[in-house]
């Protein structure tokens, strides 16, 4: 089982169910205030691979279309991480084997308009990985 932030949010969520971030927030385990406090950036993240939606009234809810299991996510996280800047950099790398430092690296160049540090960076490159 993938060890993700995103997709432990995803899954929290039901099929024609609307959720207010208040709601959400409930919903998460009171032990893991890691999840809580970076809900909205996890939301964000959803939202932009299309895994949810999030209405005019602030309502966040999965569409029609996708169902809320590990096998969804990864297929449409795979489709969309393909299309992503990080992705093409990676690719167009001479190295044959990246380092995590490398692939940290490459995700801060790729987003040098943030003020993100480093041990965030070096995260999402364990992440991606799959350290």
């Amino acid at each position: 089982m993938i060890s993700n932030v995103c997709l432990k949010i995803f899954l929290l969520l039901e099929p024609g169910k609307k959720y207010l971030l208040d709601t959400l927030y409930k919903k998460i385990d009171k032990e893991s205030k890691s999840r809580s406090s970076h809900l909205v950036n996890i939301l964000i993240d959803l939202e932009k691979m299309d895994l949810i939606v999030k209405d005019d009234e602030g309502n966040y809810f999965l569409p029609l279309n996708i169902k809320p299991d590990e096998n969804s996510f990864i297929a449409i996280a795979k489709e969309r991480i393909k299309e992503s800047k990080v992705y093409s950099e990676l690719l167009k790398s001479n190295e044959p084997i990246l380092s995590t430092k490398k692939v940290s690296e490459i995700y801060k160049n790729c987003f040098d308009f943030t003020s993100t540090n480093e041990q965030t960076w070096y995260a999402y490159a364990i992440t991606l990985i799959g350290v």
